[in-house]
């Protein structure tokens, strides 16, 4: 755990990042304000305010960063950065509002069909922790649903005019096909012209249990939005549910460990009843929000804290600093630092083995380029790097006579 301030100092945007995290602290009240002037006055020649405010932006934290800075005048913050921030906080608060009106109505169309939904993040966390939409910023809907009302519920967003990425139910995929996307995937993302939703039926991939949708229906927490009641992941299942997502994501958004850092504020999960209740993502969890962020962790949770776990919180960490915010660069440094982290997280297996599953694991896109009957599905493990080579060369030639 040691490691993760050095990890930090270290990275391209080290005086930037260490801003960032310094303001968070702030917001969360772990830090007195005054730290935050002594740090912008003895880095001020170095400082570089533009690169702040991207990746303000990048870990989309800017409502709360911008709040700190407007309570602190006197703090030589310039105005232009102020001015920047607020016309970010201006578009999140917008699109936010947006996306709260269309998680009404996708929510009502779906229940009005019989399918039970729960709101996953959006405007039920913005309630839930935040208690005002406008200071968690979101981009999508991701709306949870039983796995036996997936079909129906991405039926009906097609319905709505959105389309599928992932087309995991698509009728020209075989019953094979479908089953392996369905557990491959665990949702599936709708584009619409103006916003995407996600129809999630597992709460993550790569992991064994499945979602128990009847429990955390049964104990999801109620919110008034736009006049209509929605439900939001209850309290009992949220820490899990949030260390579970962030820690597929590599903690690359510090948006996430915010989130876990008011949550464990609001309801003292740092002094669990029982310490068998924590997963290793919650582990991870604690140690990044205690380390970045200094939340109060109880002594003998991290006494409990293993090396492996300490070592995976560390790989986080280089992520997190050098996350650029885009993953579509397939074989960028980023992107085999995310690929690591993730073989070492998710697998108890040989890493060589896990190295082979996640790159020779066919998917859609395979399936459209090569279709086999069911009884051949095993010939696509062999092919992927052949498929691959294929769609490569399809795209390099469409790219050169565009």
């Amino acid at each position: 755990m040691n490691k993760i301030q050095s990890i930090l100092d270290k990275s391209t945007n080290a005086i930037e990042l260490n801003l960032l995290l310094l303001g968070l602290r702030i917001y969360l009240k772990t830090e007195p304000a005054s730290h935050l002037v002594e740090y912008i006055y003895y880095n001020r020649s170095a400082l570089r305010w533009s690169v702040f405010v991207e990746l303000c932006v990048i870990h989309r934290v800017y409502p709360a960063i911008l709040k700190v800075l407007k309570s602190m005048p006197t703090a030589g913050i310039p105005t232009e950065t102020i001015s920047q921030l607020e016309q970010q906080r201006s578009l999140g608060l917008r699109q936010s509002l947006q996306l709260a009106t269309e998680t009404v109505r996708v929510t009502e169309l779906l229940e009005t069909n019989g399918i039970r939904v729960i709101v996953l993040k959006g405007a039920a966390l913005a309630l839930q922790l935040y208690s005002d939409i406008g200071m968690r910023p979101t981009r999508d809907v991701d709306l949870l649903v039983d796995k036996s009302d997936a079909l129906k519920a991405c039926s009906l967003l097609e319905q709505l005019g959105y389309q599928p990425h992932f087309e995991v139910f698509s009728s020209k995929s075989t019953k094979k096909q479908q089953s392996f996307l369905c557990k491959m995937y665990h949702h599936e993302e709708f584009y619409g012209i103006n916003y995407s939703v996600e129809i999630h039926w597992d709460i993550q991939r790569w992991i064994d249990e499945t979602t128990d949708f009847e429990k955390m229906f049964f104990e999801a927490d109620k919110f008034i939005l736009s006049d209509r009641i929605i439900r939001g992941v209850g309290a009992t299942a949220l820490f899990d549910y949030l260390a579970t997502h962030g820690a597929s994501h590599g903690w690359c958004r510090l948006r996430w460990l915010l989130d876990i850092a008011l949550l464990v504020q609001q309801h003292q999960k740092n002094n669990p009843p029982k310490d068998t209740d924590f997963s290793d993502f919650a582990y991870q969890a604690l140690i990044l929000v205690h380390c970045l962020l200094g939340i109060s962790v109880n002594c003998k949770v991290l006494q409990q804290i293993t090396a492996k776990q300490a070592d995976i919180a560390n790989k986080a960490t280089g992520y997190l600093a050098s996350y650029s915010g885009d993953l579509s660069a397939t074989f960028s440094r980023e992107y085999f630092i995310y690929i690591d982290y993730v073989l070492r997280i998710y697998f108890k297996r040989n890493y060589l083995l896990n190295f082979i599953f996640i790159f020779f694991s066919p998917n859609s896109l395979d399936f459209k380029t090569v279709s086999l009957p069911d009884k051949m599905f095993w010939l696509y493990y062999p092919l992927k790097p052949f498929i691959w080579i294929v769609r490569a060369v399809k795209s390099w030639r469409k790219s050169v006579s565009g």
